[in-house]
């Protein structure tokens, strides 16, 4: 309930909503339920919007928040998929008798949010850095925090192993402290697309690099590569951003030798 509080202050911008319960043949939609562009059914079919998904029982809880890119491009940004906010009911024994769908996109200043005020983050990110163990004050404390404050907020939000997450730092903070390309690539749950983000000194950065990032990308993943978002900040490192879509089931490791 904190998260959906915090999403509405000013932090997501709402195109769509819609309340289903559950039934035999998956999500049913609640009739007069449906807000916005969730009226217009269509792509906006639950399995549609997320393919259909087991959602594992909860006991001692009768809410739980979960994020996901939809599988519907935005309508009024060119930033890709939709967001949405799946709110999902549980009974007293814990197993799931209904959702609620928020769709929309976070807005852009959520980027400057720390992620320690960031309720569904908060928790997460402690975890993970006390799993890194680096002592306050020091160095690595400092670095840490930095690459947590830069790292895009969708994706601290999608990536809920705190293992994973672990390792991804890690490998940025090493990237930090010794200037290297590297990468590191989120494929969703449901094979649809890669989130692709890339690492490049910002010594020898340009648009020659970015170009030469993007082509490299679409050899290894077969797919157009979308225009990439880079971000550059006084970081030895720039990051070059980009989300593939997927026509085909990938290897993954297979893909990332191929770079």
């Amino acid at each position: 309930a904190s998260f959906v509080e915090w999403l509405s202050a000013e932090n997501f911008c709402m195109l769509g909503a819609s309340r289903y319960v559950s039934s035999n043949d998956g999500l049913m939609s609640v009739d007069g339920s449906e807000v916005g562009l969730m009226r217009y059914g269509g792509a906006f079919q639950p399995d549609c919007l997320i393919p259909q998904r087991n959602v594992k029982p909860v006991r001692g809880s009768k809410w739980r928040v979960e994020y996901e890119k939809a599988s519907v491009e935005a309508p009024v940004v060119s930033a890709g998929p939709l967001e949405c906010i799946c709110v999902i009911e549980f009974d007293g024994k814990g197993h799931p008798v209904g959702e609620y769908r928020l769709v929309g996109f976070l807005l852009p200043e959520v980027q400057y949010h720390s992620p320690f005020d960031i309720p569904m983050l908060r928790r997460r990110i402690k975890e993970v850095v006390g799993a890194i163990g680096v002592s306050n004050g020091s160095h690595g404390a400092r670095v840490l925090a930095e690459i947590i404050n830069r790292y895009p907020r969708d994706e601290l939000l999608a990536e809920t192993d705190t293992k994973v997450l672990r390792q991804n730092l890690l490998t940025i903070m090493a990237l930090h402290d010794r200037p290297r390309a590297g990468i590191l690539v989120r494929v969703d749950r449901f094979g649809r697309f890669a989130v692709c983000q890339v690492f490049v000194p910002r010594r020898s950065f340009s648009e020659k690099t970015a170009k030469r990032v993007s082509t490299i990308l679409e050899q290894a993943f077969g797919e157009p590569i979308p225009e990439m978002t880079s971000q550059v900040t006084e970081s030895p490192l720039v990051r070059l951003s980009t989300l593939v879509l997927l026509k085909n089931t990938i290897d993954l490791k297979k893909v990332l030798r191929g770079m």
